[in-house]
């Protein structure tokens, strides 16, 4: 029997793919592939990152272990828009430690193909909380309405600003794994936002310091600022080996998360929903027309 691997790197939203998967290995359900999953913000993998100075980089000697290492962070920084690391106050860069750890995952696991999950709180970060100053901005093409009596945001400062905060997080880890490994990859973003207020302000998690100060924003701005993010990573990996993963439909009521995947948090989908990400991954990665790779 043809046995394909599939393995998945990420972080908090990784924890509804790992309770799936342990619901299908219970349950005697079979996937199309075998799946390991890698959660990122485990403490054995900690910390992820950190800050350096890359003016090394560009000195006058140009050998070394460690200034190899710098060219290469250097490079992979450059393909994120930074041009003048001279102005670029010690950027953030995945640890040494942690990158020879996720080597040797992808070695050890040998998989036909890698899925990522990776941070995915930007947008949340960006929009879940009302600002003391409100505010919204026009997201072209999608029909959204601006609130109205708010500053209006012109929407390239907007990307702008979503593109810097996407480039210090997810396309940190994304720009890694695909320097890595040569197999595809499917870069899936989180779950788009829920629309009840009053289940977020019931369970604030992370927010919980400060929503009830500011309150949650209209969910035009939250829908707006999910859709922007991943408008943003789905243009940086086209033309890459890597594929953006649309939702399925059942994710969605009105542009948002639909109420049987919520669980008790503000952000987060539940085990169902990470019952209908992995298979959705699985098939994409491995189901009919899939780009299989090479099966072991």
């Amino acid at each position: 029997m043809t046995t394909y691997k599939l393995a998945g790197f990420g972080h908090s939203h990784l924890s509804a793919y790992l309770r799936a998967k342990r619901f299908f290995e219970r349950t005697g359900k079979e996937l199309l592939a075998e799946t390991s999953l890698t959660q990122l913000n485990f403490k054995v993998y900690q910390p992820n990152y950190e800050n350096v100075d890359l003016t090394a980089a560009y000195s006058s000697n140009p050998s070394g272990e460690k200034t190899n290492r710098l060219k290469r962070l250097a490079a992979r920084l450059s393909g994120g828009g930074y041009h003048s690391f001279d102005a670029l106050n010690r950027p953030r860069v995945l640890t040494e430690n942690f990158e020879n750890r996720m080597r040797h995952i992808i070695k050890r696991d040998d998989p036909n193909a890698i899925f990522l999950a990776c941070m995915g709180n930007e947008y949340n970060t960006m929009g879940m909380l009302q600002h003391p100053e409100p505010f919204d901005f026009d997201l072209p093409g999608f029909g959204i309405e601006v609130e109205e009596g708010v500053a209006v945001i012109p929407y390239t400062l907007m990307r702008a600003q979503m593109t810097a905060l996407c480039e210090q997080n997810v396309l940190l880890f994304w720009r890694f794994f695909n320097e890595a490994t040569d197999k595809p990859i499917y870069l899936v973003p989180p779950p788009p936002p829920i629309a009840d207020k009053m289940h977020i302000m019931s369970y604030p998690g992370a927010f919980s310091g400060k929503a009830k100060q500011y309150g949650v924003s209209p969910v035009g701005l939250r829908r707006k600022m999910w859709l922007l993010y991943c408008d943003i990573l789905r243009d940086v990996v086209k033309g890459t080996g890597t594929t953006f993963v649309e939702l399925p439909d059942p994710v969605f009521v009105d542009g948002c998360l639909a109420k049987q995947f919520w669980q008790e948090d503000p952000t987060h989908g539940n085990v169902d929903y990470g019952k209908l990400m992995l298979e959705h991954v699985t098939d994409l990665a491995f189901g009919p027309g899939a780009a299989k790779g090479d099966a072991k």
